[in-house]
């Protein structure tokens, strides 16, 4: 009886330390994987947010790529939201589709898995975006990038 009491107290002191790590050591780790917005903001039909009193947005929905080093057993699926200086440069952007869409998708396939779950890493992935694209469509047309979706598996 003493021995059947004592594998009870065993077990739920394994299970107690075993929620506890979890709790505090992978569930924020995972956490951080999708904590960005998840509300887009409204468009029109060019996919612009003409409400913004910074600039109107411009789409760039649906970006699926496999990160460096996964051989292709992990992906990050993201919606990017470019902040630009006016209309002009939506319909600039929306001639540029092809290009842009590349240039995003190189960027974020060049990173790790630890780089892209990292925030600071996101951080200065949205200042080379801002600095690449403003190279292909002109200095200062695009203002802020925001990762909209952004689901690592």
């Amino acid at each position: 009886m003493k021995t059947i009491i004592t594998l009870v107290v065993v077990v739920l002191v394994m299970a107690g330390a075993a929620f506890f790590v979890v709790s505090k050591f992978l569930a924020p780790q995972e956490a951080a994987v999708a904590e960005e917005p998840a509300e887009p903001p409204a468009h029109d039909k060019h996919g612009s947010d003409t409400g913004k009193a910074g600039g109107e947005i411009f789409m760039v929905e649906e970006l699926l790529v496999n990160p460096t080093g996964t051989s292709g057993t992990r992906f990050l699926s993201a919606s990017i939201g470019l902040e630009v200086a006016g209309h002009e440069t939506v319909v600039q952007l929306e001639g540029q589709q092809m290009p842009v869409r590349d240039l995003l998708i190189t960027i974020l396939s060049s990173r790790t898995v630890e780089q892209l779950t990292n925030t600071t890493e996101r951080e200065m992935m949205r200042g080379e975006i801002t600095e690449r694209l403003n190279k292909l469509l002109g200095p200062d047309k695009i203002l802020a990038v925001y990762f909209v979706d952004y689901v690592l598996q």
